[in-house]
């Protein structure tokens, strides 16, 4: 009887033991479901959202006293065919006797965001503005036209990022956020995808190569949609648009020019402001009696 009893009590504590092995494996996988889960959560949430991307660009340029680089604009006039993959256009092919058209160029903007002093250079010609006088100085010709800023010339990529993001939150276009890397740097690779109701000329895709680490574009691609007026045919081309060389923090001096001796100085008259707003002209006024 004795032995009975404590085979009973040996099976029971078999059961019990079996059972807590179960538990103990039920526990182990929600807390390592619950780790991987967890583990999912902070990788997706560790990239940002293309929008995201672009505000972080806005504001580190927002935050320094301007910038300069080097730009190399290269344009693909009447495209026949193209590919666009997860990292860029590929595969382009221009009609018959039509060649890519490069061109570097230079340029300084201060303030970035909202530019009142600029300067940009190419093919031997300079373009500046200190925010209150304007040089245009051919070296070829040894001549300089001066005169007042009167608006501003743009060549560098802040404006283009700052309408994507607009674009974008009026629901004007779709970003979509990948990664990639570009001669060597991690980069954030952004498609803008627009919405084709707009007029022509248009730009109906956009992919920026945005550097990680420093927050500039490397490189942009633009698909421009525009309608020949000659055979009222929808033409593409395309323009890759790189960047290089970016300094931040320029000096006010990068925006002042003197002209060599032997310059010819040419002023340009200021255009005097509009004092009197013209009265609105009434309907059917110019109608022939």
């Amino acid at each position: 009887m004795k032995g009975e009893n404590m085979k009973t009590e040996k099976t029971g504590l078999l059961r019990i033991g079996i059972l807590l092995l179960g538990i103990s494996a039920i526990v182990f996988a929600c807390i390592l479901s619950l780790a991987v889960f967890l583990l999912g959560c902070a990788e997706t949430e560790s990239e940002p959202k293309a929008e995201e991307v672009l505000r972080m660009v806005l504001e580190k340029h927002e935050a320094a006293e301007g910038y300069k680089g080097i730009g190399v604009m290269t344009q693909y006039g009447a495209v026949q065919t193209y590919e666009v993959g997860n990292e860029g256009i590929v595969d382009i092919t221009q009609y018959e006797g039509v060649q890519p058209h490069e061109v570097s160029y230079s340029y300084a903007v201060k303030p970035i965001d909202r530019a009142t002093k600029w300067k940009l250079e190419y093919n031997g010609k300079l373009l500046v503005c200190n925010g209150t006088t304007s040089w245009t100085y051919n070296k070829e010709g040894k001549s300089a036209y001066r005169g007042n800023c009167s608006g501003v010339i743009r060549v560098d990529y802040y404006p283009s990022i700052e309408g994507l993001l607009k674009c974008s939150q009026a629901d004007l276009c779709n970003l979509t956020l990948g990664t990639g890397e570009l001669s060597g740097r991690a980069c954030y690779i952004i498609q803008a995808t627009f919405n084709e109701n707009l007029t022509f000329p248009q730009v109906v895709k956009d992919i920026l190569w945005i550097d990680k680490e420093y927050l500039y574009p490397l490189k942009i691609e633009k698909v421009i949609k525009w309608t020949d007026p000659r055979t009222d045919e929808t033409r593409t081309d395309i323009m890759v648009l790189e960047y290089k060389n970016i300094e931040f923090n320029v000096s006010d001096e990068e925006f002042e020019f003197i002209p060599p001796e032997d310059t010819k100085i040419i002023e340009i008259p200021p255009i005097p402001p509009i004092t009197e707003i013209p009265p609105p002209i009434e309907p059917g006024a110019n109608k022939p009696k």
